[in-house]
């Protein structure tokens, strides 16, 4: 495991071009990343000038990470346990892809936030319509897909103001998720492990892709893909896609004042 890379699925490349233009107006500062996974938008942050600290469920996962951002040097640091970290001591907190693998959901997004200093600005994306929740969700350990108001909604219960959220994904995940499905019709052997915990499941999940992803990847990569990122952005405000980024300050306006 040690060494492995993010294969950049279409998904992937569309929710990244999604969190770019959330955090556009972030200043390079401190950052803390919960389940960050292989490091895949780690290094889109360490790449502006911001340093930080990231943190992953899995033991094995915190290995690739570490090996993953080594060329990053100092910038960056690997933690075993977020109880190492103090509160009040980020600029911003980020979670990509990890809020649906909690089950109180709500508590972990309160206890993350505590983590920024007042002002700070903490960002979540998480998959989009309930309506959508089916097998694939349950293989990869999610509890949930989430509506914008719901989202808007555990941003205020955990102390945030001025949140935005953005749609991402439309058309072109409309069309990659039924080619998954399609795909996945005809795999030879079955990708989900029925005795897999829910916890399993979720740290398999921050570095681990199906065979029905990787082949999409194959076709809709970097080059080929151009066109829907640009063709998405026109639908950031609408919900359309297939997943959210959300974004936020910490704090109300008022508790703010004279806050450093």
């Amino acid at each position: 495991m040690i060494g492995q890379r993010w294969v950049e699925t279409p998904m992937f490349m569309l929710r990244r071009d999604c969190v770019t233009r959330a955090s556009a107006s972030w200043r390079a500062a401190r950052f803390l990343e919960i389940g960050a996974g292989t490091g895949a938008l780690t290094q889109t942050f360490l790449a502006r000038g911001f340093t930080g600290v990231c943190y992953d469920l899995g033991e094995a996962n915190r290995r690739i990470l570490r090996h993953n951002l080594a060329e990053f040097g100092g910038a960056v640091d690997v933690v075993e346990s977020l109880a190492t970290l103090e509160p009040r001591t980020f600029d911003y907190v980020v979670a990509f892809e990890v809020l649906e693998h909690i089950e109180a959901d709500a508590e972990a997004l309160r206890s993350w936030a505590r983590y920024l200093k007042p002002g700070g600005r903490i960002a979540v994306s998480v998959p989009a319509h309930m309506r959508k929740f089916n097998e694939e969700d349950r293989a990869v350990g999610h509890y949930r897909r989430y509506e914008r108001r719901e989202l808007q909604k555990l941003f205020e219960d955990a102390g945030c103001s001025d949140t935005r959220i953005l749609s991402y994904g439309f058309p072109l995940a409309i069309l990659t998720r039924r080619g998954n499905q399609l795909l996945k019709r005809f795999a030879s052997r079955p990708e989900s492990d029925q005795h897999a915990t829910q916890e399993l499941l979720s740290i398999r999940s921050g570095v681990e892709r199906s065979q029905a992803s990787l082949r999409l990847s194959h076709i809709l990569n970097r080059r080929t893909l151009g066109p829907f990122i640009a063709i998405q952005r026109a639908f950031f405000a609408m919900d359309l896609g297939d997943g959210y980024v959300a974004e936020a300050r910490y704090g109300s306006e008022s508790s703010l004042v004279g806050a450093s």
